[in-house]
């Protein structure tokens, strides 16, 4: 054979391979995918209350509005195809909430959606016995409040824009559930008052929920009264208060309908009242006195208001055991008298005594409140105090 027709197939594979290194491969496109934002969790923390010292500052008489939490900006992709329809959950006329129940097959999936406002807060929980499934929350508008990945299926938290919000329930096997969800209604007192008193009604073994602003040493009083029941009510209504960050006030397990306390922290506080097995009719009482303090080196103050008829304004200040207080309510009506009792329930004077004036030598150090009560028409008034040793 000849030796140039073996070696010129060789020359061509040389000279490939030699125009192969020369031109070179294109690096690939790196892509970057944002991760998940993680929703925040609630941790509950039981409470120790301890009273204000005596330099607290007095307390606003009209809760401020909260700050929405600040939630994550990168949305998460809704994982829905076009052919689902969520269900959407419409509350009964004055309620605050609604339960749902479902049940899910292997793989698959629930979809709710809710109308909702700015700044509000919303609890949405997901009960299971097996407490198999996931919960998944997100805006219309992309904005993720929870993603479902490795925690438990519950949110509680402040809605950051008015829109839809889209609520997925998820499962790996086959579950029966119940989904609640509960917007509480909010309470504000009216300017320059101390308290706010409000009238409802419940079927059996539902509830309503409320939620109102507070300060940190600030004195709450709650109380659920129930007209036809004059003795234990207890045994048809009940009273849990607790805060935005589960720290628990009153849980509800026994005693009477009411509660009266320090608050650990600045924030929003719930209150829910629920119905046993009747219908009831009731009203919810809410009080956070103003504080009074003295001016460094005083031994008195005066406080100037205004009152509507038939209404009470609520002060409280600290004062020691064995000092002498003197008060008196003076009014162009003649029909504003004091009402003064202790923290710990002491009565010092009713409105009963029919006196604008009290005088005496308090038995505790504790807490003293004087209230101002309105047995007749809308009026002004003055309050004089003094304390001496």
């Amino acid at each position: 054979m000849n030796r140039n027709v073996i070696l010129w197939p060789l020359a061509l594979l040389t000279f490939a391979v030699m125009i192969g290194a020369c031109t070179g491969s294109q690096p690939p496109t790196t892509v970057l995918i944002p991760p998940t934002p993680a929703a925040p969790t609630v941790t509950p923390v039981l409470p120790t209350p301890m009273p204000p010292t005596a330099t607290s500052q007095p307390p606003t008489a009209t809760p401020a509005p909260p700050t929405p939490t600040q939630l994550p900006s990168t949305p998460e992709t809704p994982q829905t195809t076009p052919t689902e329809q969520p269900t959407r959950i419409a509350f009964e006329p004055g309620a605050t909430s609604a339960t749902i129940a479902g049940n899910l097959t292997a793989q698959s999936a629930d979809h709710y959606v809710l109308r909702a406002m700015a700044d509000q807060i919303i609890d949405v929980s997901v009960f299971t016995p097996q407490d198999a499934t996931r919960l998944v929350m997100y805006g219309v508008d992309g904005t993720v409040l929870k993603s479902g990945m490795g925690e438990s299926p519950h949110f509680r938290g402040y809605l950051p824009k008015t829109q839809d919000y889209l609520i997925r329930v998820e499962a790996n096997s086959s579950v029966e559930y119940t989904l609640s969800v509960m917007i509480p209604q909010r309470i504000a007192f009216q300017p320059g008052t101390t308290s706010a008193s409000i009238e409802g009604e419940l079927s059996p073994h539902s509830s309503h929920h409320y939620v109102l602003r507070a300060m940190a040493d600030q004195i709450m009083e709650v109380s659920v009264s129930v007209p036809q029941i004059t003795s234990r009510p207890e045994d048809v209504v009940q009273l849990v208060v607790y805060g935005v960050d589960g720290t628990v006030l009153k849980s509800g397990m026994g005693g009477p309908p009411s509660f009266r306390g320090y608050l650990p922290t600045t924030q929003d506080y719930l209150i829910h009242v629920a119905a046993s097995d009747r219908p009831i009719q009731y009203t919810l009482d809410v009080m956070i006195p103003q504080r009074i303090t003295f001016q460094p080196g005083a031994t008195s103050e005066v406080i100037r208001g205004s009152i509507t008829g038939h209404s009470t304004h609520h002060y409280v200040l600290r004062a020691m055991a064995n000092q002498s207080m003197w008060v008196n309510i003076a009014s162009p009506t003649g029909d504003v008298f004091p009402e003064i009792y202790g923290q710990d329930g002491t009565v010092l004077k009713r409105v009963a005594d029919d006196s604008p004036s009290w005088e005496g030598e308090l038995p505790s150090s504790q807490d003293y409140w004087v209230n101002a009560v309105s047995l007749g028409q809308d009026t002004t008034y003055t309050i004089e105090i003094s304390i001496t040793d």
